[in-house]
């Protein structure tokens, strides 16, 4: 998850800026980067074309975990109900039985 997350910042926060960017005007230390992007600088156009991938991405991994952790909390559910039954694991019943033989 973690690498997943590094590699989508990466790809978006870092690439996606630096391949649109314009540093012929700026005179820090990454101004020697032959960079020949349309957006000098954060100008309104810039927000127009970038903003929407920024976005989406944020909201990509804000919600990616809960999405996998839904995702677990239901596959290990239907595999319950299916060892112990559809009708037992439903219906609330006292006495729930399993069909494994040992704990694993």
């Amino acid at each position: 998850m973690v690498a997943i997350f590094f590699g989508t910042f990466f790809n978006t926060a870092i690439l996606l800026v630096l391949a649109d960017a314009n540093l012929k005007q700026q005179s820090t230390v990454i101004s020697w980067i032959p960079l020949k992007g349309p957006y000098p600088d954060l100008t309104e156009n810039w927000y127009i074309s970038i903003a929407p991938s920024l976005i989406l991405t944020m909201l990509i991994n804000a919600v990616y975990l809960w999405i996998g952790f839904g995702i677990s909390f239901a596959t290990s559910a239907v595999f319950r109900a299916m060892d112990q039954g559809w009708k037992t694991y439903f219906c609330c019943k006292k006495e729930k039985t399993t069909k494994c033989k040992t704990i694993q």
